[in-house]
């Protein structure tokens, strides 16, 4: 799993996908053993690529049960590593629970993710938390705060140089550009984050 998240933001995604899909029960299996050892860092070593899976086919349900699980098995864990994983995965529940219609309860759920994750300056997961929080504060019509909140996203994404992570925050901000009726500025990001895609 680890591995294939490398080549799920490369060019090797739609075998890499393919792959995880063809084993998707045993992926679950060794998810849910991990869980019940409560062993945080095998636990991230998937967490990533549930998400992406779930988002690109659209699994929302199983996306909210998944990261659920893993919420409700770290939960109460004290250590460093456990209480970063319980976050990433609570954001990554909140996104799920947006298009089940959840948004006021996810909405939290995703700020409670920032605040953990921000504090321990885990940035990378901080840009899936915070994808999470702008898809949650648009669907509850908190307009000021989503556009705020894109901006840091992006922000943290160029502050790491990594491409693929530059290329999600621009794709989340331009869809939400063309809400705001941004046409123009909206180009401008989809054509950068493609770009950077093909790169």
């Amino acid at each position: 799993m680890e591995e294939r998240w490398h080549l799920l933001r490369g060019k090797h995604q739609l075998a890499a996908l393919g792959e995880i899909e063809a084993d998707i029960e045993n992926v679950r299996t060794a998810w849910r053993f991990y869980l019940e050892q409560k062993n945080a860092a095998q636990i991230w070593k998937f967490i990533y690529v549930l998400f992406l899976i779930c988002w690109y086919r659209g699994w929302n349900l199983v996306g909210t049960e998944l990261f659920a699980e893993a919420v409700g098995a770290l939960d109460g864990e004290q250590d460093d590593d456990s209480r970063v994983v319980m976050a990433l995965a609570g954001a990554m529940q909140a996104y799920f629970m947006t298009w089940l219609g959840l948004s006021e309860h996810g909405y939290k759920i995703a700020k409670e993710s920032v605040q953990i994750l921000t504090d321990y300056k885990r940035y990378e997961a901080l840009v899936f938390a915070y994808d999470s929080l702008v898809l949650n504060a648009y669907f509850l019509g908190r307009y000021r705060e989503w556009i705020q909140e894109i901006d840091q996203m992006v922000e943290i994404a160029y502050k790491l140089g990594d491409k693929w992570l530059i290329a999600f925050g621009l794709y989340a901000a331009s869809l939400y550009e063309i809400l705001l009726e941004e046409y123009d500025e909206a180009r401008k990001r989809a054509e950068t984050g493609l770009n950077l895609s093909e790169e």
